[in-house]
């Protein structure tokens, strides 16, 4: 525990807490009731909260009953877990749709192939909702030539989903153009990517990490196409006195940070 940092999400952290559920069993076969702490945001995530589609008849998530979709494995949280929740919002389940798990890579090419009717795919963002991350599923997508539509959910679909799981799922319009063929708003989930470690883990390495990540950020930015997105406000949104490692505050308190965190809505963890 004191050496292992992980990535992982919010909403994975908050939902191991109802592991063994029967929602929940399939995924997480028991609870793991563990307020990891956080040590810096890294990004946020919608794959698995929207679907990709060829037949633009279907306008939502809610459409795809008694159809084929293709999603993530069921230990993908975004590509498999959560799309999974979201389309159970729906009353979408194994039972009365052709639902597969499979490989990013293979799900996106079920869609190209016509052997599946929808499908995850993904995109990451970042507070300020200006710099977006359109990774490679979705210029396989759009490398087909045909016009890709969207199945998106509403604020009160997201809300509904964090109020039956105690979770922080974020609702995001995506303005027009933010995806490819995307040519109207877009309403999809969003989830805080971050790293993390035990509350055991040592504090003068959590300080470390973090100090070399906030000092390492406005270079990458310049180097690495997924640090495009770094910011201080992605570092510091979520955290919050409860859930933030004692190193991660001693280092964002030394830089200078610590305050900014209270203007954005707090990672909480169910209660054991």
């Amino acid at each position: 525990w004191k050496t292992h940092v992980f990535s992982t999400e919010d909403t994975i952290i908050q939902l191991a807490y109802k592991g063994g559920t029967p929602e929940l069993k399939e995924f997480l076969p028991e609870p793991v009731k563990i307020p990891f702490k956080l040590l810096y945001g890294e990004a946020w995530w919608g794959q698995g909260k929207f679907l990709a589609t060829f037949d633009c008849s279907m306008k939502s998530m809610g459409d795809v009953k008694g159809k084929r979709v293709s999603l993530g494995l069921r230990g993908q949280s975004d590509w498999g877990v959560f799309s999974r929740l979201f389309l159970d919002h729906f009353g979408i389940t194994p039972d009365n749709t052709d639902i597969r798990h499979m490989t990013p890579g293979q799900l996106t090419q079920q869609l190209i192939d016509g052997a599946t009717d929808a499908s995850v795919t993904p995109i990451g963002t970042e507070p300020s909702l200006k710099q977006f991350v359109i990774p490679g599923p979705v210029r396989q997508l759009e490398a087909t030539g045909k016009k890709i539509c969207y199945l998106g959910v509403t604020k009160k679909d997201v809300d509904e989903v964090n109020k039956h799981f105690d979770t922080t799922f974020l609702y995001v319009e995506l303005p027009p153009n933010t995806l490819p063929g995307q040519d109207q708003p877009l309403g999809i989930g969003f989830d805080r990517g971050f790293k993390a470690v035990h509350p055991d883990f040592d504090e003068e390495t959590a300080y470390n990490i973090v100090m070399a990540v906030a000092k390492a950020g406005p270079k990458m930015k310049e180097l690495h196409a997924l640090w495009k997105i770094w910011s201080p406000e992605l570092m510091m949104h979520g955290l919050s006195a409860e859930n933030t490692h004692p190193g991660a505050i001693r280092a964002y308190k030394e830089l200078g940070w610590w305050g900014m965190q209270e203007k954005f809505p707090a990672v909480t963890y169910p209660k054991e």
